[in-house]
């Protein structure tokens, strides 16, 4: 009995090095850019670095999902934050192909359209939710993401 143990054991450990190498990787990076225009009408575009956020600036949030692994990526979520004092802008978001859901309690539940019970003098009414509510942003469900390849997700906020 020993030796088909041991054998099962020397098995799984010659396989190991394999598996452990073909494994998908996303690498996700976040990066923000005041959204304006200059006095001539021409976009005007600066990383969120450079400048002081005022009152109804508009900030555009851009996500990139890379591929780092040496298999395609499934069934992966780029998640965005809504920060506090700002507002989503709805409709701002692109998808790539995935599917978009957003949270109105900092991320522990999603739906791709929220809502709310409001009281009214008849009782309580759901209503879909005001995108000034969204705390969070999340794409899930497109495509694989081949080695290599990049995926990228924006959304736009105001500041309040």
């Amino acid at each position: 009995m020993k030796p088909i143990a041991l054998g099962f054991a020397l098995v799984v450990l010659a396989l190991s090095p394999a598996l452990v190498c073909a494994k998908p990787v996303v690498a996700l990076t976040l990066s923000g850019s005041y959204v304006g225009k200059n006095d001539d009408g021409t976009p005007r575009i600066v990383p969120v670095e450079r400048e002081r956020a005022r009152p109804g600036d508009r900030i555009r949030w851009e996500i990139d999902a890379k591929s780092t692994g040496d298999q395609p990526a499934r069934g992966f979520a780029a998640v965005g934050r809504i920060p506090a004092g700002t507002v989503f802008v709805a409709g701002s978001q692109s998808a790539s192909g995935a599917h978009v859901e957003y949270s109105l309690d900092a991320a522990r539940t999603w739906s791709a359209s929220p809502t709310v019970t409001v009281q009214t003098p008849a009782g309580p009414v759901i209503r879909k939710a005001d995108p000034a509510l969204y705390t969070a942003i999340r794409w899930t469900g497109g495509p694989p993401l081949a080695p290599g390849s990049v995926s990228h997700y924006t959304y736009e906020v105001t500041v309040r």
